[in-house]
């Protein structure tokens, strides 16, 4: 069985904004697709080179452990070929050989687009328990080829509040521009929020924001300030 850290429940992705009632005026939030830890691609045939045989068989249920802001732990199956005699292993959707999810790949990707560094990108995800290094940032986001344009801005970290110690994490970091905060559970299964400060400055930012979300293969959740 998977071992959730909270709820993750599936996600429909939608590539507009979606206002909902529950969102503070003026802030936004990025959610990602569902992992889906019990669907598993059916092996066709022997994945090795100059075998190929469709006789494989389904040998063992093995725990995984994975990097992911919702989950520890998936199952992986482990098939033999009945013609050449060797296993390969089939992971759940969103998971690979790796121990990194595809959804926390594209949590990486969202934050560096949204502005923060390659070295401050693992400054950020440990505040949600997370581990990735410096090298794999930047190979996500090379990997990604994304071309964003818009009014990038490098976001600094907000200084803990006095007596929480320097060890802790810095949760949320911001620019003159806008704060980026990351959590678990701050609107149902959304991970990071950016407020805007100045409602003026929203609607030029949407289109940024969504060429964002689309990169990282994010679901973005408005809510515009409804005095403005």
């Amino acid at each position: 069985m998977s071992s959730p850290i909270s709820r993750d429940s599936a996600l429909g992705i939608r590539r507009r904004p979606v206002a909902l009632e529950r969102l503070p005026a003026g802030q936004i939030a990025f959610r990602f697709p569902a992992l889906e830890p019990y669907r598993y691609p059916e092996p066709v045939r022997c994945p090795y080179p100059r075998c190929g045989s469709r006789d494989v068989l389904l040998r063992q249920i093995v725990p995984k452990a994975v990097r992911d802001p919702f989950l520890r732990q998936v199952m992986a199956r482990r098939y033999g070929c009945l013609r050449c005699g060797r296993t390969f292993r089939v992971y759940p959707q969103g998971i690979g050989p790796a121990q990194t999810s595809l959804r926390l790949r594209h949590l990486s990707l969202l934050l560096y687009l949204l502005g923060l560094s390659y070295a401050d990108v693992p400054r950020a995800l440990r505040a949600l328990g997370l581990s990735m290094s410096k090298t794999a940032v930047y190979l996500t986001v090379r990997a990604a080829g994304a071309a964003v344009s818009g009014p990038r801005q490098r976001l600094r970290a907000v200084p803990a509040e006095a007596g929480s110690g320097d060890e802790v994490a810095p949760s949320r970091w911001a620019n003159r521009w806008l704060a980026v905060e990351l959590g678990r559970d701050m609107w149902g299964d959304s991970i990071v929020r950016v407020d805007v400060f100045q409602t003026e400055d929203l609607a030029a930012l949407l289109p940024w924001l969504e060429q964002i979300a689309t990169a990282a293969d994010a679901q973005m959740l408005v809510r515009a300030n409804r005095a403005a």
